[in-house]
């Protein structure tokens, strides 16, 4: 507390750096918690998303943070059945960092109904996936999307992801 005083410390940036670190260290110690089947066992449980929120969200994150394939249907389908949630951006992050190429087809699925903002979140994660139904929408995007932002992005992903 004494270095906060000083008045060459920004007290809230501090504050921010501190909240971030004890996120990671809990994120870490979690996800020791678990193998990639524990995982998808423990986000195939339906009760827990309704009632422990904030549990339910870190498990997704720690799904896309371990790359845990036999997670992704279960985020699959709980991204289609809530697809105007908080939970469906976590799962949106979740499924580009898996990197499952079955995942590309319900994103769209979901890209397609979604405003320019979830729609951009659904662009980066396509293309982080890749493959050519991912090159096939974003292709698609870029060209027709009625939106000048979406086809932006769209164009940019495009550029990016296929330089890697």
């Amino acid at each position: 507390t004494r270095i906060l005083r000083r008045e060459h410390v920004n007290y809230e940036e501090t504050k921010y750096i501190f909240s971030e670190l004890v996120s990671t260290l809990f994120f870490q110690k979690e996800a020791q918690k678990y193998t990639l089947e524990q995982l998808a066992i423990e986000l195939s449980n339906k009760k827990r998303m309704e009632t422990e929120v904030n549990k339910y969200l870190t498990l997704v994150s720690l799904a896309g943070e371990s790359h845990c394939g036999p997670c992704s249907a279960y985020l699959i389908e709980m991204m289609q059945q809530n697809p105007h949630s908080v939970l469906a951006y976590r799962i949106i992050g979740a499924l580009s960092l898996i990197k499952d190429p079955k995942s590309v087809n319900p994103l769209i699925e979901l890209g397609r109904e979604q405003a320019p903002h979830l729609l951009k979140e659904v662009i980066y994660a396509i293309a982080s996936i890749g493959g050519e139904e991912a090159q096939g929408f974003l292709f698609t995007l870029s060209t027709g999307h009625p939106n000048p932002d979406v086809r932006q992005i769209a164009s940019t992903a495009i550029a990016h992801y296929s330089n890697e």
